[in-house]
């Protein structure tokens, strides 16, 4: 009788290996970058407003920002691109 009450116990440990195995491991975006005024790495963050569509950059060390239109389905990665375009043909 004690095995079946093993095995009973058995069976409950099974499903959740299985959900453990079935997590998948995804990799998160750069959340700080490289300032493109003061070349501080991970001084810079990106704020998204996504009602005025406008994506934002600003350095925790020298303290300047930027902004740049975007459309909804903008990443931070896309808009931290496209200010550091910006300021590089301001330059030029």
């Amino acid at each position: 009788m004690e095995d079946a009450c093993f095995r009973c116990l058995k069976m409950g440990n099974r499903n959740s290996t299985e959900r453990e195995r079935q997590r998948l491991n995804i990799e998160k975006t750069a959340a700080l970058f490289t300032c493109p005024f003061c070349k501080r790495k991970k001084s810079c963050y990106v704020k998204i407003d996504r009602e005025k569509n406008i994506g934002k950059i600003k350095c925790n060390e020298c303290k300047r920002h930027t902004f740049t239109n975007m459309t909804y389905l903008t990443t931070p990665v896309q808009v931290f691109l496209k200010c550091e375009e910006k300021i590089q043909t301001a330059a030029n």
